[in-house]
């Protein structure tokens, strides 16, 4: 999906590779560094708020980011269908 444009752009196959390859890697950094950021935020939050409210934390906390990835998935599925 992403070559495609890039090939518009009259790239050598070298150029065009090292693009996708660096635009890739860095989508992949992005993911990384979001998990670590809630990874800790989360490690953080057990910390301070103890054992006892860790477990309505980890309850309503994976309730709510399933809903989120059902929020996103609806989205991008409209904006494909649409």
């Amino acid at each position: 999906g992403f070559a495609g444009p890039m090939q518009i752009l009259g790239l050598e196959r070298v150029d065009l590779l090292v693009g996708v390859l660096g635009f890739n890697l860095g989508v992949e950094a992005g993911q990384i560094a979001v998990i670590a950021v809630l990874l800790l935020g989360a490690l953080a939050l057990r910390r301070l708020a103890g054992p006892q409210a860790w477990v309505a934390v980890d309850r309503y906390g994976r309730a709510l980011a399933a809903f989120g990835l059902l929020l996103a998935g609806a989205a991008w599925f409209a904006l494909r269908v649409i």
